[in-house]
């Protein structure tokens, strides 16, 4: 028989009881504790957390999921995903991959899955699940991160990297365009110079004149392409005035009439008065036949092509949504059609240079020129358009304060282009400058050339008699036209001068020629061409 324990024994057993209690008062006070530290941490972070066993059963779950469900974390406890999941095609995927998890016993990364809201709405999820030991069977623990937001940036930016992308791109059209036009342009020059000569030299029966007529009308088409690739690069030299849309559009109208297919009606709906913008009358026309040859291209059995103008304003509201746009006055040119319209791809990439929507047969140039010389006025196009349902461009160019001169009669007739005045030509291309010279000298002019600026002040100080016009290329080695015009202007104070330039818009405009009140021609030009603007400045 055991011996009975002692009272100090006894006495040892009771403090034990009660240290024992103590202590486990202490690890409950603990557990507490860290439950809470949990539960609270748990609703704290910005993601969907929840436990769930093999069968898809909730052990545990932070606020943020409770939420999502309209229940408490008591309520969820226990309860089945499939029971409260009302989308069960996204709850079948979720499942999946959490027996995935638990019986393979390894975590799992989704970078990407998406939740129906109750609302409808979408939340686009980041999740991970770990799988772990939960009362001796297996479960998961799932985090999931909502990066909706986050995916929004993302293709925000995404589109914002495109655009920039995409300026590039044009940026570097720009540049090429550039940097071949001067040469082109000095080639071209005698190609079309001493063609258009011939012809007017050909007798109407002579068997080679459609030859050069071939010629010359190549050398016209080359002519033009320079123009539009530097029309779209916004660096093409640009005579600005003021001037009535409406006026453009009505003097324009029968040429119009006789370009488009007898199947295509056309309806001019002008604002009974617009103000006037600043513009370049002869680029506006090219914006105006470029959208009408595009409108009648998309209307193969005919149909109806509209004009109309009328005065808006833009607010801070629009311009802040819409790119580029500035706010104030503006005159709106609309031209629409009801041809088979584009879709929202085809729109997208309409005015990218040689994007064309006619295949093989188009070169992509005629709608990036319209772009471009829009852009060059401080305006702005949008396009609108539905596939069967048409196609509206509306163009919004900015008003002008100043006030148009009044146009010439129509039935002055065609001006004197001869002469017999002393012009300077001062050109650094021999084939320009022989061309120049032998197309004034056919209009009764007295002309001296110089190849630079140091040769055209010697044959000045040989020259005897007055000199009325210089005729001077604007980028020359040593000393540019602008820079010899002042020289000569100093002591010959009634001299005028005539700029010419095969070279961008940005690089002559730099030298100032392009200032207000120069006189201007942009290479190549017609014999016709140059023999007016000379009689013009000549005459003041």
């Amino acid at each position: 028989m055991a011996d009975k324990p002692t009272y100090e024994e006894l006495e040892q057993r009771v403090q034990n009881l009660e240290q024992g209690k103590i202590e486990c008062k202490r690890v409950e006070n603990e557990l507490r504790i860290s439950k809470k530290l949990l539960r609270d941490v748990m609703d704290m972070v910005p993601a969907f957390i929840c436990a769930k066993d093999l069968d898809g059963r909730f052990i545990l779950a932070n606020k943020k999921l409770t939420d999502f469900y309209g229940t408490t974390v008591e309520e969820i406890t226990g309860v089945l995903h499939a029971d409260i999941c009302e989308n069960k095609k996204e709850l079948q995927g979720m499942l999946a991959a959490d027996r995935e998890v638990i019986n393979g016993e390894k975590p799992k990364h989704i970078p990407e899955e998406t939740m129906k809201n109750p609302d409808g709405s979408i939340t686009v999820l980041e999740t991970y699940k770990i799988p772990f030991t939960a009362y001796d069977d297996p479960a998961v623990l799932i985090v999931s991160t909502d990066i909706t937001e986050r995916k929004r940036a993302e293709e925000e930016r995404g589109k914002l990297e495109a655009q920039f992308q995409g300026a590039q791109k044009l940026e570097s059209v720009g540049r090429l365009a550039g940097g071949v036009a001067h040469d082109l342009n000095n080639l071209l020059a005698p190609i079309l110079g001493y063609g258009e000569m011939l012809l007017q030299d050909f007798d109407r029966n002579d068997t080679r004149k459609a030859s050069v007529e071939q010629i010359v009308e190549a050398g016209m088409r080359a002519r033009d392409i320079v123009r539009q690739l530097l029309a779209f690069s916004r660096k093409q030299a640009l005579e600005f005035k003021a001037v009535d849309l409406n006026k453009v559009l009505t003097r324009f109208e029968k040429l119009l009439r006789r370009t488009i297919r007898e199947d295509i009606a056309i309806r001019f709906m002008p604002a009974s008065q617009v103000p006037f913008i600043r513009g370049d009358i002869g680029q506006l026309e090219q914006v105006i036949m470029n959208l009408a040859v595009n409108a009648q291209d998309a209307m193969p059995e005919g149909g109806t092509l509209t004009f109309d103008t009328f005065l808006t304003e833009l607010g801070e509201d629009y311009a802040a949504t819409h790119e580029g746009v500035k706010s104030g006055a503006y005159v709106m040119l609309g031209v629409s059609d009801t041809g088979y319209g584009m879709g929202a791809e085809t729109c997208e990439h309409l005015f990218e240079p040689f994007f064309s929507t006619k295949g093989e047969h188009g070169t992509g140039l005629g709608l990036a020129t319209v772009y471009g010389i829009v852009k060059q006025h401080g305006g702005n196009i949008w396009v609108y358009s539905e596939i069967g349902k048409g196609t509206t461009f509306k163009i919004y160019l900015p008003v002008s304060e100043e006030t148009g001169a009044p146009s010439e009669s129509d039935s002055m007739g065609p001006p004197d282009l001869q002469g017999s005045e002393t012009i300077l030509i001062v050109e650094d291309n021999a084939q320009v400058r022989n061309l120049s010279h032998a197309i004034l000298k056919r209009q009764g002019y007295k002309v001296l050339v110089a190849e630079n600026g140091k040769e055209a002040l010697t044959v000045l100080n040989q020259h005897e008699g007055p000199l009325h016009l210089i005729l001077t290329d604007v980028v020359m080695p040593k000393m540019d036209g602008k820079a010899l015009f002042d020289q000569i202007s100093g002591y010959n104070p009634d001299v005028k001068v005539l700029y010419m330039s095969g070279y961008t818009n940005d690089v002559i405009a730099h030298r100032g020629v392009l200032d207000e009140g120069m006189n201007f021609i942009q290479k190549p030009c017609s014999v016709q061409a140059l023999a007016a603007k000379v009689r013009e400045v000549l005459d003041g």
